[in-house]
């Protein structure tokens, strides 16, 4: 449905960055990560008596892909239990919680960043914003999460691994999957549905190698486009592998703004060309027309025209030598600027003339 806006919505976005994860990190075409990972292993940041420890994966192109799906605290795992860190990671999270009213999801990111204190007390904070007092189910997850232990053959992973399905927040099961994770593989958590992909990707680039994570990202990718999910834009951008995942989403929906709008802002001009975006971009104005939205398809226009340029085409007709048969316009051009240097010198006629073949040495 189109949304009549007194904002220009086909405006040039301020936030530029039309990237994507598989670009970020350095993907190639057969799907490999090339660029090297450091391995870290960090402790849990405030738990003093706790000796256990997480493997964790870094390097610049992974920070930079943990900005690109949202979690601003790029670098602050590496840090460890430094100020510096902790200080990061608490203010995204207070701000899930507090403005946004995330409880849950604050939670397990404050878990997926070592600090189960502070997930406690978004715990605590979620139940009191409930109201529901001590018959809560956050603070029934919160006395659950505070007795975490990392022996593997405990009654609490037990129990843990036995109740976790009954939990209905997909992220309060996520959470548990990654206390309770067997190997470093963590596919309780990866594949849990209903968490956003922007922080399934963003906890692949924290704890999964180079090759586990191509191969997640791929799997992922390809799962999103065959199901036509805007969010798989995190992975293809806006660039040839988002043509077939809008054109699914397309077929499933029939909206075809969607589509429209992002050839708009930010397709290039190579791809606005193909005869698929021509295909959407056609039935959109029809569309437009249809409800006779006139300043709406104007708009349109005018911010697909902006982003269309057409390139200078090839020189195709050249001017040849009567003699040799060769073009003459390189030799004209040298000629136009000898005679330039000299235009103001004589009276005669100013016609450039060539009596002989100008490749003669």
């Amino acid at each position: 449905m189109c949304e009549n806006r007194n904002e220009n919505k086909y405006e040039e976005p301020r936030n530029k960055l039309w990237g994507n994860i598989k670009s970020v990190l350095g993907m190639d075409a057969s799907n490999t990560i090339s660029n090297k990972s450091e391995l870290v292993t960090l402790p849990w940041a405030d738990l003093q008596h706790n000796n256990a420890s997480i493997r964790v994966y870094r390097s610049d192109d992974r920070d930079k892909a943990l900005l690109l799906c949202g979690w601003k605290f790029a670098g602050a795992v590496a840090k460890g239990a430094t100020d510096g860190g902790a200080s990061a990671v608490a203010a995204f999270i207070e701000r899930l919680a507090e403005a946004e009213g995330e409880y849950a999801r604050a939670a397990a990111l404050a878990v997926f960043n070592l600090r189960l204190r502070l997930a406690v007390e978004m715990l605590k904070r979620g139940a009191e914003a409930e109201g529901g007092g001590g018959l809560s189910n956050l603070n029934v997850v919160a006395m659950a999460l505070s007795g975490y232990s990392d022996d593997k053959n405990s009654m609490w992973r037990e129990l843990c691994i036995n109740s976790r399905s009954l939990l209905s927040d997909p992220y309060l099961r996520a959470m548990f999957a990654f206390l309770t994770a067997e190997s470093d593989t963590y596919d309780g958590v990866l594949n849990e549905q209903g968490m956003a992909v922007s922080d399934q990707v963003a906890f692949a680039c924290t704890y999964l190698s180079n090759r586990r994570l191509a191969d997640y990202l791929t799997e992922l990718g390809d799962r999103l486009t065959a199901a036509g999910d805007l969010t798989g834009l995190l992975l293809t951008g806006a660039g040839p592998d988002s043509v077939p995942l809008l054109q699914n989403h397309l077929d499933a929906s029939g909206d075809v703004q969607s589509a429209s709008v992002l050839v708009a802002r930010a397709y290039s001009a190579e791809l606005i060309g193909e005869e698929v975006a021509q295909g959407w971009i056609a039935s959109y104005r029809t569309l437009l027309d249809t409800w006779r939205m006139w300043n709406q398809r104007a708009h349109f226009d005018i911010a697909l025209s902006a982003r269309n340029v057409v390139s200078r085409p090839v020189q195709q007709i050249f001017v040849a030598c009567n003699f040799c048969a060769k073009s003459i316009s390189a030799s004209m051009q040298g000629l136009a600027r000898i005679r330039g240097q000299y235009a103001r010198i004589g009276t005669t006629s100013n016609r450039l003339k060539i009596s002989s073949c100008p490749n003669w040495p």
